[in-house]
This record gives C-alpha cells, sequence and structure tokens, in this order.
C-alpha cells in the first residue's frame, strides 16, 4: 500500500508541476488533483504530501505558475 501511495503522491506533484497537463484535465485545484488521483481526505493528503516532498501542496503549485 505504501508503494501504491508513493506512486499517487507522485503523479498528483507531476500535475501540480504541470500547468498544460492541469489544463488538459480540467483540474484547476490542489484539491480537484488530489481529488483526482483517489486521495479522499485533504488535511490527510496535504500532510502526506508535506511529508514525502518537504512543501505543502499549495507551493507545488504556486512555484509552477
Amino acid at each position: 500500500m505504501e508503494l501504491l501511495r508513493s506512486i499517487r503522491l507522485e503523479q498528483v506533484n507531476w500535475m501540480l508541476r504541470s500547468p498544460a497537463t492541469r489544463a488538459a484535465a480540467k483540474l484547476h485545484s490542489v484539491s480537484e488533483v488530489a481529488q483526482h488521483f483517489g486521495f479522499r481526505s485533504r488535511g490527510n493528503f496535504a500532510a502526506i504530501y508535506r511529508q514525502h516532498f518537504e512543501e505543502s501542496p499549495r507551493d507545488t503549485l504556486l512555484a509552477a505558475a
């Protein structure tokens, strides 16, 4: 399960860093991207993301803009 979660986190990270990919998928917010990859709890997702990447998902999204 840990491997699958790590793969999904990498996919979220990739999508947050790629504005063109987000636009093509019609996903605009961190919450929409997280839900697209199966993360249902925003708080839990943010904590796991921060632990894995050492930054918040919002910071990743803003850095890509």
